[in-house]
């Protein structure tokens, strides 16, 4: 199929398309380019004085149908901060945080991992961060 295109009338609306364009990329590298404060739900970073050695809001959670658990420690970096220190031999659990937030509000999660040691034979892909709705353990 053969299309007519009459360059005289059509230059306008091309333009139009190519002004429209940069104007999205203006708009949008502004946006990005700005200094707006960084919103924060919460700071889930660990702090001292839990209970059982944990960092304080979280808890041990383990699995019904898994006899050995990991074992969780607080320690205390040369920077100041605290990070979460486990040890697990054959054994699995996890440490859990409960918080409420609007996920629309708020679609950015930040983490970060420490890995100090790996076992030649060590299983990398067991750790995980998991975002769960209420009611779903």
């Amino acid at each position: 199929m053969r299309y007519l295109v009459n360059e005289k009338k059509n230059w306008p609306w091309r333009t139009g398309i190519l002004l429209l364009f940069l104007l999205t990329g203006i708009l949008s590298f502004g946006a990005a380019g700005s200094a707006q404060p960084e919103l924060k739900c919460h700071d889930l970073s660990f702090k001292a004085g839990g209970s059982e050695g944990l960092p304080r809001g979280w808890k041990h959670f383990t699995f019904r149908k898994i006899k050995r658990y990991t074992s969780y420690r607080l320690v205390k970096e040369g920077s100041g901060k605290y990070s979460v220190k486990a040890l697990s031999q054959a054994s699995a659990s996890a440490l859990i945080r409960e918080i409420e937030f609007d996920p629309k509000n708020f679609p950015v999660l930040r983490w970060r991992w420490k890995v100090g040691n790996i076992i030649k034979r060590g299983e990398e892909t067991k750790k995980k961060v998991i975002i769960m709705q209420p009611g779903s353990m």
